[in-house]
């Protein structure tokens, strides 16, 4: 029977409101997308979802010089443009604008990198993903092809404080120039690169490109034509990569896995299909080394989030529907609505005999390799320790006087799942921040949220991952404006009827719907014996005057029946006689559902 793998996923909801401009090629609005196909799926509940921490200069500065670091945290669009000769030093034009929080993005996808190398060396997890990593095109003291910084170096160099060789592999359809250079010369890590070869960016990644001193023959570049596609890519990647794990004996894998190799990408010019890319992820997790996956390129948006998405369910062992559920970004994919990017029939120009002679001098490049290089025994340097992210701390701070807490603080108090409970009992202490001092005298939260405001998901208020999933039941999702009814079915049948009879039973009134409006008002009254009672007493939407209010209470079991009414203003809200709620705070941001 083989072992489950233990799989983190790391994604901070913050990376997608970043903008290189309106007319750039490069939208970090996709992995957003792609995390909502994740958690529409279910999918989040197969693994550790972890919102990674910032990387700070500090750590930056392992790989990156200095100088370019603190450039990139003081440069604006503005100053950019009034010093563009200064700006053209670290930045490569168009391609690398200096976009507003160009160093907050490249923090994100940074921080995930370190991290999931640090959970991968402290055996916390088998397979780690980070869709927002991946960015090889970066040098050490400049931006390149929409890359600021290399973080798949920093998860290299984090991973080789434990492991004595570490794999590269990079699927992109642009070579990895930029982790090759990296690692040029050494034979600690060996980077295999298949990309497109001759007049296309970079322009590097020749067969013969090899290494040079200690790292000869430890870079292994398979250059390729325009239009390939499953079967004629499967053929050369799978011998090649079988070959490498013979003679290189890796410790770690990390593996860029870039979705501008798709049929009909805006920039790329392969034609794999989803399935076909997601081969090679799924061959190189049958080997059994540590794979840390990370994104990269991938220009057409839906097709991103799709791959990305049925690489994740690939990674977990999980099958997912063909047809794509509801979600936030749900109309990007009409007018099929499938997980599926099928190739075209564009032209393959990768004929056998070409392929196999790329593949014969691979493997005379490799049999010169010696097997499985080791590394001198040393003591392994400590981590970096958490409280080195003071930098980042102390800027938030400035921003949040009112708190006086950290957004890094605030998630090190989440609870999670697997431990919400000090006893075997269910027995279930309610969260600090909702309760209000006593059984009888709850503390009511009570929000106001426009129907246009873009709103977080519901997981973000609480710290319990069960409460989340039965509180985003209650949710509201729309389809062209119409109440989805249907997703209400589907949330019932696979988050809330496994629970347990008696919740499912005191569920299955949702509430009333309402034809001639786009609302449901939904308030049960009678899960008093559940777990759902003790931690969240009541959850109920309610319009008024175009605003719906949302009302959260915990502690109180001897309640009114129901709550009719709920005025526009939240501090003049009057709590039902029995109710000494107390004060009511305003002004809290609900995130939708």
């Amino acid at each position: 029977m083989a072992t489950r793998k233990r799989i983190a996923y790391y994604y901070d909801e913050e990376v997608g409101n970043y903008n290189y401009g309106y007319m750039h090629p490069m939208k970090p609005f996709r992995m957003r997308m792609a995390h909502s196909l994740v958690s529409a799926y279910g999918l989040d509940k197969h693994m550790d979802v972890i919102r990674p921490p910032r990387a700070t200069a500090q750590e930056m500065k392992m790989f990156h010089s200095n100088d370019y670091v603190e450039f990139l945290q003081r440069v604006t669009p503005e100053l950019a443009e009034l010093e563009p000769e200064h700006a053209s030093v670290y930045l490569s034009g168009e391609d690398c604008p200096a976009f507003d929080g160009v160093f907050e993005f490249s923090s994100i996808s940074a921080g995930g990198s370190i991290a999931g190398a640090k959970r991968i060396n402290h055996g916390e997890s088998d397979i780690v993903i980070n869709w927002s990593g991946g960015l090889h095109h970066a040098k050490k003291s400049a931006a390149s092809g929409f890359c600021f910084i290399l973080d798949c170096a920093m998860a290299i160099l984090e991973l080789l404080r434990y492991h004595q060789r570490v794999l590269y592999l990079d699927i992109d359809v642009h070579h990895g120039d930029g982790v090759e250079e990296a690692f040029y010369t050494t034979d600690r890590v060996m980077t295999v690169s298949f990309h497109k070869f001759g007049d296309f960016f970079p322009g590097t990644g020749h067969v013969n490109d090899v290494g040079v001193g200690r790292g000869k023959g430890y870079a292994v570049n398979v250059p390729l034509r325009d239009g390939i596609d499953d079967e004629s890519y499967k053929g050369i990647f799978q011998p090649v990569m079988r070959m490498v794990m013979e003679r290189f004996r890796p410790g770690a894998i990390v593996m860029q896995c870039g979705t501008d190799s798709l049929s009909g990408d805006r920039i790329g010019c392969f034609n794999l299909s989803m399935r076909g890319h997601a081969a090679c992820v799924e061959f190189m997790k049958s080997f059994g080394v540590p794979l840390f996956c990370l994104g990269g390129g991938g220009y057409t948006i839906r097709n991103v989030a799709r791959t990305w998405a049925y690489e994740t369910a690939v990674l977990l062992g999980q099958e997912v529907d063909p047809v794509i559920p509801y979600n936030d970004q749900y109309d990007f994919y009409g007018p099929e609505y499938l997980l599926d990017v099928p190739a075209s029939n564009m032209d393959n120009a990768n004929s056998p005999q070409y392929l196999e002679k790329i593949m014969t001098l691979i493997a005379e490049q490799l049999r010169d390799v010696p097997h499985a290089p080791s590394a001198q025994m040393q003591a392994v340097p400590r981590d970096w320790p958490e409280d080195s992210d003071g930098e980042l701390d102390d800027d938030e701070l400035d921003t949040n006087q009112e708190t006086k807490m950290t957004r890094r603080q605030r998630d090190a108090r989440i609870v999670p799942h697997a431990e919400a409970y000090d006893t075997d009992t269910d027995e279930f202490t309610p969260i600090p921040a909702l309760s209000g001092g006593g059984q009888g005298n709850p503390q009511r939260i009570i929000c106001q949220i426009n129907r246009d405001r873009e709103r977080r998901y519901l997981s973000s208020l609480f710290l319990h991952r069960t409460l989340s999933d039965a509180a985003e039941s209650l949710g509201q999702r729309y389809a062209d404006g119409r109440l989805d009814s249907a997703y209400f079915d589907r949330v019932f049948n696979s988050r809330i009827a496994p629970l347990g009879s008696s919740v499912s039973s005191s569920y299955k009134v949702l509430g009333s719907f309402n034809s001639d409006d786009d609302y449901v008002d939904a308030l049960e009254n009678s899960i008093y014996d559940s777990l759902f009672a003790r931690t969240l007493d009541a959850i109920g939407l309610y319009q008024s005057n175009g605003v719906y209010t949302i009302v959260l209470a915990s502690g109180l079991r001897d309640r009114p029946r129901s709550i009719d009414t709920c005025p526009g203003d939240a501090s003049q809200y009057t709590p039902p006689d029995g109710d000494n709620s107390g004060n009511i705070e305003n002004g809290i941001d609900l995130p939708a559902l």
